[in-house]
């Protein structure tokens, strides 16, 4: 069966491979197409809310949505710890009244890093998302319709793949839900599937890395539907094994995924590890076995939008029954009775996968799976249970383009038998589209337009904090940091995954930082590594004796983040690897080929060509698209690892430096106070001060000097001290002393006295 399925894969890929000759026009248009009825179906969220007022600087609004609230608010907090230099950002620090929560060490970041690379280009988070909504169900329909021409003609293939990218259950995670990343992850299931068929019958070194790839990609991406998928694909396995008698395609599979799981233990391997250390409710708040589709309540939390759901369920699987009908009519007064429709009815064909991993897929999505389900490891965590639909999806479309490939090629049938199935066939589509227009897109139109909060910090989320703690409503507004008994604090950086501390204290005290304590962040007093303590509600506490101190805190890999790190560099490497390896081999292979025919021509059974040297040929892109990628890779997996510890030198605080004055210095900055041949300077407490200190020492006045430091109107500091820069006038610069016996004080100096 793999034999003969792979010889149909052949003739119909042929086609799909001989695009680059088409003329330009229709090239352009495969892709114009995709874009314009993609921008046509996103674009009414997008664009239905225009500003309030002139006043208005947010820009574009958007629908209320379940979840776009919560994306808005962790795709800023993402991208700004990204820009502060954490290459994973795991923190986030402003949600929660500045508190923080560990979001992103539990949830999956594709998609963040995704929206960062483009709002570095647009510059609006608002357009960012239309941006990657439109490209996003775009590249989906294209994969969809690089699957079906596997199996398809080319018509059936299009208008399949246009099915594909209008399913209403799509559209409602975007207008309804506002589930971003897994509306991004439908362009990743078609790929999954391409790779795995592919893997499964011809098992070639590039398609392993294909499915690796794309399943590793899916799990960065959406854990959910990509856990979900992760069950389909072993029943499609194990079955399709069975089913050709051949362990070996199995096997295939599982080295493949086995790939993608490397790629993607970067973050479900510290999630896996790390859950028991965080508060989590959604298990109880929404149980998995609660939330299947024969089990929403219509008047229950979200009544309009259960009741739409299972709407759709409803016309899906009628879809899939008609589908089923038309293609036994077909089956039974077409071709059935012949010697060639016996033999394949005694293969697996493609159209009875997509039959058997429909119904498969539909029926996990009702109550009646409770006791599969049970069976599956870590269901929870793709709850709710009517996700199912948006693999159900994919593999109907893939029975829409199985019936067009059919009845297109049912010449044997009665005109009447044909055009019955034909209409039946049209009309279920129809109320497919029809749903998705009335139902996905018009009627979500009236809903509340979302209105973002005032920033970050008004963001509440009790979820993901560290677990025992005091829920983040609860918590009092503190200043960053605060010490018990009061000391001289002074924050020199407060960055979001690294913060410093410089305390003078006459008495042991306990610092408190305004920051929940999860694994991960450690602690340092004076550059040596100390407990991090928490207090009664969860906060970070460090003890500190007597005496000046600096105090770092830093999110740092655990073992089992640096664990996977590793992996997933393991991963690249074989990704790379196999694509590089697959395409040497399949080169090879051509060229021996070629020259094997060349050499039969001219001088029959000869065995020369078997023997000859094969020139390999790569080309110089993929050459240098290879090293950038695993240079990177290096430099992720080495940077992601390096002790934030480790790191040396002064550094500015976590506030941008605002310059003002002459020369390099601004404010925020460290520099040292510097007179040459000098064993000590002069620091003055005010700037009338500072001009009694000039004049005496324009003076030469030693008296004047004298007088100035015993009435404490000026200091003695030691020459090179560590001073910051507060403020910056004419010829003279505000200071804080930040090391010595005088830290913690500040004071004015001449300009010219910094360097």
């Amino acid at each position: 069966m793999a034999q003969s399925l792979e010889t149909n894969d052949l003739v119909r890929g042929r086609s799909f491979r001989g695009s680059a000759s088409r003329p330009a026009v229709v090239r352009v248009l495969f892709i114009a197409v995709p874009l314009l009825l993609s921008m046509a179906v996103v674009a009414p969220f997008y664009l239905s809310r225009h500003k309030l007022g002139a006043s208005d600087r947010e820009g574009l609004r958007v629908i209320s949505t379940h979840d776009m609230p919560s994306h808005l608010n962790v795709m800023q907090q993402f991208d700004k710890v990204l820009r502060s230099g954490v290459l994973y950002p795991r923190w986030l620090p402003d949600i929660n009244r500045g508190y923080g929560i560990a979001t992103m060490n539990f949830y999956p970041p594709g998609f963040y890093y995704l929206t960062s690379l483009i709002n570095a280009i647009v510059g609006d988070w608002v357009d960012t998302l239309f941006v990657i909504s439109v490209l996003g169900l775009a590249i989906s329909g294209l994969a969809f319709y690089m699957l079906a021409r596997l199996f398809y003609e080319r018509l059936a293939s299009i208008m399949a793949a246009l099915f594909y990218m209008l399913l209403p259950y799509y559209a409602l995670d975007l207008y309804w839900r506002g589930a971003l990343p897994e509306f991004l992850g439908f362009t990743f299931m078609p790929l999954i599937l391409y790779f795995a068929y592919l893997v499964g019958t011809r098992g070639r070194l590039q398609h392993y890395a294909g499915l690796g790839l794309f399943y590793g990609l899916h799990l960065l991406t959406h854990i959910p539907v990509a856990l979900m998928m992760s069950y389909t694909l072993v029943f499609f396995a194990v079955l399709w094994s069975v089913k050709e008698r051949n362990w070996r395609i199995g096997a295939r599979l599982a080295g493949a995924m086995s790939i993608g799981l490397l790629l993607s233990a970067v973050y479900w391997l510290p999630a896996a590890m790390e859950t028991r250390y965080a508060y989590e409710y959604t298990t109880g708040f929404f149980p998995y076995h609660e939330s299947y589709i024969t089990l929403l309540d219509p008047k229950g939390l979200f009544p309009e939008f259960f009741r739409m759901l299972n709407q759709i369920f409803v016309v899906g699987a009628l879809l899939i029954v008609v589908s089923l009908v038309v293609l036994r009519v077909i089956h039974r007064n077409g071709d059935g009775g012949s010697a060639d429709g016996e033999a394949r009815a005694r293969r697996w064909t493609p159209s009875s996968m997509w039959i058997v991993m429909a119904v498969a897929t539909t029926f996990m999505a009702t109550s009646f799976s409770i006791y599969i389900s049970k069976l599956l490891p870590r269901i929870q965590v793709a709850v709710p249970a009517w996700r199912w639909l948006a693999i159900a999806g994919m593999f109907t479309s893939l029975l829409v383009a199985a019936t067009v490939d059919r009845l297109r090629s049912s010449a044997g049938l009665r005109p009447r038998v044909l055009w019955a199935c034909r209409i039946a066939f049209a009309l279920i589509v129809a109320l497919n589209l029809g749903m998705l227009v009335g139902l996905s897109i018009i009627r979500p139109l009236s809903n509340p337009t979302y209105h973002p909060p005032g920033g970050p910090g008004d963001v509440v989320e009790s979820g993901l904090t560290p677990k025992d703690s005091t829920h983040p409503e609860e918590l009092a507004d503190t200043q960053l940091a605060v010490s018990q008994p009061a000391t001289q604090l002074e924050l020199s950086r407060w960055d979001p995954e690294d913060r410093e501390v410089r305390i003078k204290a006459d008495q042991p005290a306990m610092l408190r930082l305004k920051t929940y304590n999860f694994p991960g962040w450690t602690a340092r007093l004076d550059g040596r590594t100390v407990p991090m303590l928490s207090d009664k509600d969860g906060i970070q506490q460090v003890e500190v004796p007597a005496g000046i101190h600096v105090v770092r805190a830093t999110f740092e890999n655990t073992p089992p983040r640096t664990t996977g790190t590793v992996l997933f560099g393991v991963g690249i490497l074989l990704i790379l690897g196999l694509s590089v390896a697959g395409h040497l081999r399949q080169s090879r292979i051509e060229s021996e080929e070629s020259r094997a025919g060349v050499t039969r021509e001219k001088e029959p059974g000869s065995v020369v060509a078997s023997t000859a040297k094969t020139r390999y040929r790569i080309p110089l892109k993929a050459v240098a698209v290879i090293g950038i990628v695993l240079i990177i890779t290096a430099a992720i997996v080495v940077m992601t690892n390096r002790r934030s510890g480790s790191r040396s030198g002064r550094v500015q605080t976590g506030a941008p430096a605002n310059k003002s004055g002459s020369g390099s210095l601004a404010t925020g900055s460290e520099t040292h106070l510097y007179l040459a041949g000098q064993d000590s300077i002069l620091v003055a407490i005010d700037e009338q001060a500072l001009n009694q200190v000039m004049t005496a020492l324009s003076g030469r006045d030693t008296a004047a000097v004298d007088a100035l430091v015993d009435s404490g109107r000026a200091r003695r500091v030691a020459n090179n001290t560590l001073v910051r820069v507060l403020e910056i006038g004419t010829g003279k610069t505000r200071i804080r002393i930040i090391e010595g016996e005088h830290a913690m004080t500040d004071g004015w100096v001449p300009e010219r006295w910094l360097r």
